[in-house]
């Protein structure tokens, strides 16, 4: 992750001015917080496009060492409780339009993993 921004021309100073660029979450059954590394929070232009910044969500695994469970361009994000879920905006094609048309998915932790459980867009 941390090659990514500096790939991207994220220098040390701008990391610590990234406000939100890690933020606690609650999405799987976890006693341990999961996180959301959200890139738009990064004063890079070089991240993110039509399609949005890229969104990701580590979790603790095995051997209590965290791993990327999620990675996925969005358009905005938001973590929901009760029960916990990840809603999306992405770009319209993921729901058969075109960029601009609304899409939003809504993914939840099953099994193990975060699964796609709802898409709400322009499908025809």
């Amino acid at each position: 992750m941390l090659a990514r921004l500096r790939h991207a021309g994220a220098t040390e100073e701008a990391l610590a001015g990234a406000v939100g660029l890690f933020r606690p979450a609650r999405l799987t059954a976890g006693a341990e917080a999961d996180w959301i590394v959200d890139f738009a929070a990064v004063p890079t232009g070089r991240l993110c496009g039509t399609g949005g910044c890229p969104v990701q969500v580590w979790t603790r695994g095995y051997g209590g060492r965290y791993q990327l469970v999620f990675d996925r361009q969005v358009l905005g994000h938001a973590v929901v409780a009760g029960p916990p879920r990840l809603e999306l905006e992405v770009h319209g094609v993921h729901c058969g339009g075109t960029g601009s048309d609304p899409c939003r998915q809504t993914f939840s932790w099953r099994g193990g993993r975060l699964v796609r459980v709802t898409d709400a867009g322009p499908r025809s």
